[in-house]
């Protein structure tokens, strides 16, 4: 668009309008904006590609959560998986925290070096999109790992293969978006 012989367009969600007023855009003009389409797919094709590979090379059936509980009885080896499972949260815990922090640090950044908004939308778009993804991926792999481990827990044969590469690919992704 152009006014009054400058060309004006979308930057970092605000749109001039003729007249100098200005209104937010659209979520589509920011997805589909050139700087933002690409940090915002990567990482989504991180995880969809590895959620493809893990379920293609894994065997279909149930996986057992208890290391000593793979084809045994049903009630042997129960509750060894505690140990584990405290350690890769922990792990999730750590990248959350650096992830989030990360976000804030690069905000702080260029907030007190008044840069303008279409020069931040190109210059952070990609890390600050890794980061905001390897923090909701930590989040996903928390919440669906506590989940499956306490159905588990119920019903030894529900931690299907399915379930299996969700948990893997979220865990996966997290650590290769951070």
């Amino acid at each position: 668009m152009i006014f009054g012989g400058v060309k004006l367009g979308v930057h970092f969600g605000i749109r001039i309008r003729p007249g100098g007023q200005a209104g937010l855009s659209t979520p589509k003009d920011l997805l589909y904006s050139k700087p933002m389409f690409w940090p915002i797919a990567t990482p989504l094709a991180i995880f969809a590609i590895l959620l493809a590979v893990i379920f293609s090379q894994t065997e279909k059936g149930s996986y057992a959560l208890d290391p000593q509980d793979a084809g045994a009885g049903k009630q042997k080896g129960r509750g060894v998986f505690e140990p584990h499972n405290k350690n890769y949260l922990e792990f999730a815990k750590l990248i959350i925290g650096l992830g989030s922090a990360s976000i804030g640090a690069l905000a702080l950044f260029f907030y007190r070096n008044d840069t303008p908004p279409h020069v931040l939308q190109q210059r952070i778009g990609w890390p600050l999109m890794f980061f905001v993804a390897s923090t909701i991926y930590g989040v996903a792999f928390i919440g669906v790992l506590m989940w499956r481990y306490e159905q588990y827990c119920h019903t030894s044969d529900s931690y299907t293969r399915p379930w299996y590469v969700l948990v893997l690919a979220t865990a996966c992704s997290m650590s290769i978006c951070y």
